[in-house]
């Protein structure tokens, strides 16, 4: 396994790493789509939303049942088949998920 992460720069490279796979992490898990898309559960609630690659970042929307949307922007790292996304453009919360094949 490799011991550093690395950052995606690029809405190419990220979809790269996404392809084909989901993610999971501490009571969550998810799908990332290539289209724009994406779906989960976290803490046994469903989730949904739509995201863009902006200015190096992955801008998501974020939909929850009986909450308001939240967008935030996050810096995306890599080491191996984990992934760390940062909150805050890069200077808030990081979480780190692994990749599980669908």
């Amino acid at each position: 396994m490799s011991s550093a992460w690395v950052g995606i720069e690029t809405r190419a490279a990220f979809c790269a790493f996404i392809a084909e796979c989901g993610f999971e992490g501490p009571d969550l898990c998810f799908v990332i789509h290539p289209d724009g898309s994406f779906a989960g559960t976290s803490d046994g609630v469903a989730f949904e939303g739509r995201w863009e690659w902006q200015d190096g970042f992955f801008c998501r929307t974020l939909s929850l049942p009986d909450a308001p949307d939240e967008t935030d922007c996050e810096h995306i790292e890599v080491n191996g088949a984990q992934m760390r996304y940062t909150r805050d453009r890069g200077q808030g919360e990081a979480h780190v998920v692994r990749k599980v094949p669908l």
